[in-house]
């Protein structure tokens, strides 16, 4: 009875349509996600004592994952590539190779780069959806909040909707400069800054669409935990400030962010 009742007060995201609550996410994110984390948990016509999972997760996460090989498939041949190139052929001469040497091992990089991109794009994606998901499900409990892994799961992958439209503003910046490193956010204030300079990967935390992030899964957890705001902002925006001041000290820069 209980967990047919966690399904009710708010339609499924599939009755609603999966594409009306991705646009929900940027239009109306209190009432898309209240009806997102309710269709986790709908009662299973096939066995009343069970639940279903109706809130389609896979969909956004899935467009996520197009937009982050999509970019990749630019970015790869186009900027990536061309660096790695020039390392690589440094590398060669300075143990004593040949040119010859150095051209075979920049073909056997290009062959392996792209499809290694790709691949690393979309399973960290689902990665990043799966482990975020987790652990704020499991801080959630920890200041009272009522929910499931299944809720989380599904607030998550919808708010992340936010990472591709970082991508699709994002991808002509960095055709236009040949350069993975643009900034919306605070870096582009300190232009003397280079990506390994630590306070650049502290500052980059701070990217207009991470705060719109952070900002969104708030309202989604709260909705989703039937927790006041003010808590659900205690992990959300806790967790991120973590990750940000750990950012310059981690490999890759950490992992909260939108693009």
């Amino acid at each position: 009875m209980a967990n047919a009742e966690a399904g009710q007060g708010a339609p499924e995201a599939g009755a609603r349509g999966v594409w009306s609550s991705i646009a929900g996410v940027f239009t109306d994110p209190g009432a898309t996600f209240a009806a997102v984390s309710a269709a986790a948990s709908v009662p299973d016509p096939a066995d009343a004592t069970k639940t279903k999972d109706g809130s389609r997760w896979w969909v956004p996460v899935l467009i996520v994952i197009v937009a982050s090989v999509i970019v990749t498939a630019y970015t790869v041949p186009n900027i990536v590539m061309p660096e790695q190139a020039r390392h690589i052929r440094e590398a060669v001469m300075e143990r004593g190779g040949t040119a010859e040497q150095a051209e075979q091992a920049i073909r056997m990089g290009t062959a392996v780069g792209l499809p290694m991109g790709m691949v690393s794009a979309a399973v960290g994606t689902l990665i990043f959806v799966l482990v975020g998901a987790g652990l704020l499900h499991l801080l959630m409990g920890l200041v009272g909040g009522k929910g499931t892994f299944r809720r989380s799961r599904a607030v998550f992958s919808y708010a992340i909707v936010i990472s591709a439209l970082a991508s699709i503003v994002k991808l002509p910046l960095m055709a236009a400069r040949k350069t993975l490193f643009v900034e919306t956010g605070p870096t582009l204030f300190f232009r003397n800054l280079e990506p390994s300079d630590r306070l650049y990967r502290f500052l980059s935390g701070f990217d207009i669409f991470t705060l719109w992030l952070v900002a969104v899964l708030v309202i989604g957890y709260a909705a989703a935990y039937r927790l006041p705001p003010r808590k659900a902002a205690i992990i959300v925006v806790g967790l991120w400030l973590l990750l940000t001041c750990l950012a310059p000290f981690l490999p890759g820069g950490g992992m909260f962010r939108a693009s």
